[in-house]
């Protein structure tokens, strides 16, 4: 019997016949259907398989008997019939042609539903080798169906109006093939013995769902949520057969890119802010915005999902999670660029998105590459990102305590390629150094409550600290210690207030050690600010028996510095008499050898100010102690002091080392105004004169202070008393009119508080004279007015502060490593330095005539030397 008579027959029989020659009929069906090349006869023998002879097929051989055939033709057939739609003319008269091979789709598609629906009924479950070419030839329908349906405008030209109906049922068509595709692989069980092969169909099917995924992105939403469950659901399942084989990194780079796409669009769309209602051309769609950001948080779930069953053995994919994470912080408040979005958008964003980072964080923590890719990054992290990064490892930080001990271990000590180690706390300080502009404006961030951001930050950083095994103390204390030196104020304060919560909350003797250890800081490298500061929080946290056990191992006599930088601010109570007594003798014994010296030298000037710097110290602080010497105390300077004034060489005020020495001097002095007389006072103010008119900074914040000591001061009405309160009105007038804002607003501060409580009241108008805009400024000091320059930005402003603080060679006393940390720098050295310098005229006698002295540098010198 020919082809074409035994066709017409198989078509007349009934289902008996068609179940009785099955054996017989569907092998002839099979071999006609490959042979057949003409599109009408092979969509008809394929109708005919899967409608008459299908349904008597025995599930456990239709894989080797049907499917594979199927499969394998049907995806010719689609290539074939696209390929003819591409080359017919795009015009209406071919609107026919279009039809008839469109109803060819159609019907293709058809048959294969009717495949992938007889294995759903042949039973609930069924091992893949069953039906394995089935999703193989469903997954190459779909995408080329999808793909000509998406680029359907490009293919039809002008005749797309005549195939509308015709692509809208081979849309429905596609979109029926795939829910029974899904509940087909839904049934899928895998046994023990399972293959390579099924291992294989498997990661094929996966990726064939993603390739999938990326045509109909732009069609259907429904489509595209469907098809990521069914990825999440299988891969999920089967994760420890696919964790080798299946390519998640792709896949979650590319959620990772389409959410940055969509969250781009996403704040676009987001209705303004009540206080702006200036809208731009795509805001202000809220239901737009709803089905965006749902669609959004969709995938962040499916990020989760993936990561959450193949976290181990991802790698490239990371970066791409990171950068998804910082592009949401960074648009986000805190930010400093203000959002102009409403409040309940907002708080939908977040609701949506990015609460899912903190379950998303929770995975990446346990990767080996995130890990080491988050603790290489340097201080190459662009500037807009700087914030988007600190928040991001504050969330790290926050999760850290609940992940074990080997996870643990990667943050806490991770090796770089330069072999080089760093720390999670590092990483926060370093991020936060490159916050500057952020902290200084004040954001706050949305937790329970508004909270300021850098509160946010210690807070986290506190809680990590505060469930932190006890081996990994050092690592902690090293990170400390490197950041507490940063000449970034807002990192030594994080430093310093983490390292404050360890002593606060630990045991006392660790407490006590840190103390020490710090102090120890402080004498082999200079007394920094930055140390300093911390040991006087950290010694009201000791007990007091450590603190007495402190005061002991470093007794006043040799520890000089030690307690009038601390000891004498933070203790005054504590301290005995006796060694108040002792520490007054020990400074007063060095004035006194340098009044005694027959040949002063440069370097005996240098220790002298360093003495009359502490006395500054002790009379500050003298006064809140319980002990007996209010009256001692003074009585005793006086006297030094008038002989300083009556061996002061007008030259020397000529050199920045006496002019500073003159404003210790006077600095001095203003504690004792009480005890000095016309004279006294008439000489300082002659030499302060001197010194201001030659344009010394560090002198004129000295006599501004001087000047508001003397505030309620009654001069004897002696001759020099017109002079005194002359030459008063005069030293204000310059310092009111000097041009260094640091010096104008210290002598505004010292004018009004002498303005306030001076009995001579007509003397308040001399200082001002008739500068009726030296007169406005003072009135707007008084009212706590200021000028504010209507085009100033205070980014750019604080912008360009931190670049100068990050500037080395804007500070040449302040030494800076690369990620920004001040080196601790002894002032012996520098001194020194100088020394050989100025060859040898640190031993200069400073009592010959200025010409015949060596010394010829006008530089400054410090009064705090390293130690004593």
């Amino acid at each position: 019997m020919s082809q074409a008579l035994f066709l017409e027959a198989v078509v007349t029989w009934d289902e008996k016949l068609c179940q009785q020659n099955l054996q017989e009929a569907l092998p002839k069906l099979i071999s006609h259907l490959q042979e057949a090349s003409v599109l009408q006869e092979e969509i008809g023998i394929l109708k005919i398989i899967c409608v008459s002879f299908l349904p008597w097929v025995q599930i456990e051989v239709a894989e080797n008997l049907v499917f594979a055939d199927i499969s394998s033709k049907g995806c010719l057939m689609l290539d074939k019939v696209l390929e003819e739609i591409k080359l017919t003319p795009k015009h209406s008269s071919a609107q026919a042609n279009f039809e008839v091979l469109l109803e060819v789709l159609v019907e293709l598609l058809d048959c294969f539903t009717q495949c992938i629906k007889f294995a759903q009924g042949a039973g609930n479950s069924y091992e893949l080798a069953t039906v394995h070419s089935l999703p193989y030839g469903a997954i190459h329908l779909l995408k080329g169906t999808y793909t000509h349906c998406k680029e359907s405008s490009e293919v039809y030209g002008d005749a797309l109006a005549c195939v509308t109906e015709p692509l809208s049922v081979l849309f429905k068509k596609a979109h029926a093939l795939q829910v029974a595709l899904l509940g087909l692989l839904d049934n899928i069980v895998i046994n023990k013995g399972i293959s390579q092969q099924d291992i294989d169909d498997l990661c094929f099917v996966c990726q064939g769902l993603f390739e999938i995924c990326q045509v109909v992105s732009s069609l259907d939403v429904k489509l595209v949520v469907s098809l990521w469950k069914a990825i999440s659901r299988l891969s999920g399942r089967h994760k420890n057969h696919l964790k080798d084989g299946l390519d998640v990194d792709t896949m979650v780079t590319y959620l990772c890119t389409e959410i940055n796409k969509g969250y781009s669009y996403l704040l676009q769309l987001a209705p303004p802010g009540e206080n702006n209602q200036e809208l731009s051309l795509s805001q202000g769609d809220s239901a737009a915005f709803q089905k965006s950001l749902k669609v959004l948080g969709y995938q962040m779930r499916v990020i989760i999902s993936l990561l959450d069953s193949f976290i181990d053995s991802i790698s490239d994919c990371v970066n791409s999670v990171y950068d998804m994470v910082v592009s949401i912080f960074r648009s986000l408040p805190p930010c400093i660029v203000e959002v102009n979005i409403s409040v309940t958008s907002l708080d939908e964003i977040r609701r949506h998105l990015v609460n899912g980072i903190e379950p998303l964080v929770n995975l990446l923590v346990q990767n080996r590459t995130f890990v080491t890719s988050i603790m290489s990054q340097g201080s190459d992290v662009a500037s807009e990102d700087s914030l988007a990064r600190l928040e991001l490892l504050v969330k790290i930080a926050d999760c850290l305590p609940k992940q074990t001990d080997d996870v643990l271990q990667c943050w806490m000590k991770h090796i770089n390629n330069n072999e080089s180690s760093s720390s999670i706390f590092d990483q926060i300080f370093l991020a936060a150094s490159h916050c500057y502009v952020a902290f200084s404006m004040s954001l706050t961030m949305r937790t329970t409550k508004e909270v300021p951001l850098y509160e946010y930050v210690c807070t986290q950083v506190c809680g990590l600290v505060g469930s932190l095994p006890a081996k990994y103390f050092n690592v902690l204390e090293e990170s400390l210690l490197q950041s507490l030196f940063s000449v970034n104020m807002y990192v030594s304060c994080l430093t310093e207030d983490v390292w404050c919560f360890i002593s606060r909350f630990g045991s006392a003797d660790l407490c006590y050690q840190h103390t020490k250890l710090l102090i120890d800081v402080c004498e082999v490298s200079g007394y920094p600010y930055c140390v300093v500061k911390l040991v006087k929080r950290l010694v009201k946290f000791l007990a007091p028996d450590h603190q007495n056990q402190l005061m002991k191992c470093f007794p006043p006599d040799k520890h000089v510095r030690l307690w009038c930088d601390i000891f004498l601010s933070v203790l005054p109570t504590t301290i005995s008499t006796d060694k108040w007594q002792l520490l007054i003798e020990h400074l007063l014994k060095d004035v006194e050898n340098f009044i005694s010296k027959s040949n002063r030298t440069y370097t005996d000037l240098v220790f002298l100010m360093e003495s009359l710097t502490y006395l500054v110290e002790v009379f500050d602080h003298h006064g809140s102690t319980q002990n007996n010497l209010q009256d001692l105390l003074p009585a005793c300077v006086k006297g030094k002091l008038s002989q300083f004034y009556e061996l002061w060489d007008r030259q020397w005020t000529r050199e920045a080392i006496f002019s500073n020495f003159l404003s210790k001097l006077t600095e001095l002095s203003g504690f004792l105004i009480t005890h000095l007389g016309n004279e006294d006072f008439l000489m300082i103010l002659d030499l302060l004169l001197d010194l201001v008119k030659a344009d010394y900074d560090g002198v004129k914040i000295t006599a501004c202070h001087f000047l508001k000591r003397c505030r309620k001061t009654k001069f004897s009405p002696d001759s020099n008393q017109p002079l005194i309160l002359k030459k008063i009105a005069m030293l204000y007038g310059l310092l009111l009119q000097d041009k260094n804002s640091l010096v104008h607003h210290t002598s505004l501060e010292s004018f009004t508080q002498f303005a306030e409580s001076t009995p001579y009241e007509s003397l308040v108008p001399e200082c001002l004279g008739d500068n009726q805009q030296l007169q406005n400024k003072v009135v707007a000091f008084l009212s706590k007015v200021t000028e504010i320059d209507v085009n100033s930005d205070k980014v750019c402003y604080l912008k360009q502060q931190y670049n100068a603080l990050s500037h080395p060679k804007l500070y040449p006393g302040l030494q800076t490593s690369k990620d920004g940390n001040q080196c601790s720098t002894e002032v012996v050295g520098q001194v020194l330095e100088r020394k050989n310098i100025a060859d040898g005229d640190m031993l200069d006698d400073i009592e010959e005539p200025a010409l015949k002295r060596k010394r010829c540098l006008d530089i400054e010198v410090s009064f705090s030397i390293n130690k004593r």
